[in-house]
């Protein structure tokens, strides 16, 4: 603890998935990097990572999927979808990879990129050690004073990462310019459950006239739940918590099917006043990762994905400019443009899901024609494998159906 007396390559303000991260790929390079945080792990987090394929070979070449892989959150296959009163499974081979996915409670996850990224020989992780203001030499970020056990202290570096979150420390202090900011119509709230019915395989997504809910398995059989609460129901909503969270789960025949007589194992989490955006993720000495720099409202589950495909790239350009064959400056925006291209997908999603409205009944009524013709449901597999063209669903609706909306 306390000053180590000589400046670092990289200090880096969080240690949650992006920061964790980060400093694994830096210290894989060989900088000296110190890594602060200031919970102490495991911390209570009431929230979910889920991630797929791409994610899992990013941390398999820093030597994380081993320690995930131990704790044994099962692969997921497929999904039942519910659009209003209509059930369609989606089951993906067992050897398709490119459609499954992951997910673990955050305060497990959490923790297991933190230690695996202190563990390296040239990062010093610090755990419950607050960042309380940064050090600068003119115009350029040069350290930061930081708090831990009641004493304070400053470390300097070469760089100081802020991986602080939506509601960064940071990007505050330097005043980081923020972009294609869209602010979310719904809040996003979460609660895990054990002995359900949750096939660990599936996942439940319900769309219907009050919302989206959508549900999954993590590690120890747990089963994490998320739900959008439009803003304009959020005030009665939040006054008749916890009854109004279960009512809203079981108010649909598929979910209440899925949890039988599942009970709560975890405290609701809200998150509200959301917003998504881009901010502009670098300056003289300092830089932003994850939803520091670039947040992803949660309730598509996106956030892990975009954490670990910014910090690669960040990491890249960061061992670039401490090399110096390219200015700081000019690696920084090149990160900035690749993050936005790369995650683009992801801002996409996401903005679907927030600002998606209740089944129409052309909506219903594709479902229902799906319900009735299961070969269909294969062919809407295989557009979403890509091996055929989504015209060919879309001819067949509107012959079935009329080209027109159904009124």
């Amino acid at each position: 603890m306390g000053d180590s007396g000589r400046p670092w390559d990289v200090i880096i303000v969080g240690a949650r998935v992006a920061g964790s991260t980060l400093a694994a790929y830096l210290g894989q390079a060989g900088l000296r990097v110190l890594l602060l945080e200031r919970a102490r792990f495991p911390a209570d987090f009431p929230q979910q990572g889920a991630w797929e394929p791409p994610t899992e070979r990013r941390w398999a070449g820093l030597g994380i999927m081993p320690l995930i892989e131990a704790i044994g959150p099962p692969r997921r296959h497929g999904y039942y979808a519910a659009t209003e009163d209509v059930v369609l499974c989606y089951r993906f081979p067992s050897d398709d990879l490119a459609h499954s996915s992951r997910m673990m409670r955050r305060r497990v996850l959490d923790d297991i990129l933190a230690r695996h990224a202190g563990s390296l020989p040239t990062v010093e992780l610090r755990l419950g050690c607050a960042a309380s203001d940064l050090l600068w030499d003119d115009d350029r970020v040069v350290g930061v004073r930081a708090v831990e056990g009641g004493r304070a202290y400053e470390e300097r570096a070469v760089l100081v990462v802020g991986a602080d979150g939506r509601h960064s420390w940071l990007a505050r202090i330097v005043h980081a310019p923020t972009y294609e900011r869209v602010v979310s119509p719904k809040a996003n709230y979460i609660a895990d459950y054990a002995n359900t019915n949750v096939e660990p395989e599936m996942t439940a997504r319900v769309w219907d006239s009050v919302g989206q809910l959508g549900m999954g398995m993590m590690e120890d059989g747990l089963v994490t739940i998320g739900m959008g609460v439009p803003l304009v129901e959020l005030a009665a909503f939040k006054a008749c918590l916890p009854d109004s969270f279960e009512q809203r789960l079981r108010r649909h025949p598929l979910y209440r099917q899925q949890l039988g007589d599942a009970i709560r194992a975890s405290k609701i989490g809200g998150a509200v006043d959301l917003a998504m955006y881009k901010r502009r993720p670098y300056g003289p000495g300092w830089v932003l990762v994850g939803d520091a720099g670039y947040h992803l409202d949660p309730l598509a589950a996106r956030g892990v994905t975009a954490a670990v495909a910014s910090a690669e790239l960040l990491a890249a350009a960061i061992v670039e400019a401490h090399g110096g064959s390219v200015a700081e400056a000019t690696a920084f925006a090149r990160f900035q443009a690749e993050r936005d291209e790369i995650l683009a997908p992801e801002w996409d999603v996401t903005l679907g899901a927030i600002m998606r409205e209740p089944p129409t009944p052309r909506d219903v009524a594709e479902a229902r024609f799906l319900a009735e013709h299961p070969e269909l449901v294969a062919l809407h597999i295989e557009i979403m494998q890509g091996t055929r063209d989504a015209s060919e669903l879309q001819a067949i609706f509107d012959e079935a159906l009329g080209a027109a909306p159904v009124p």
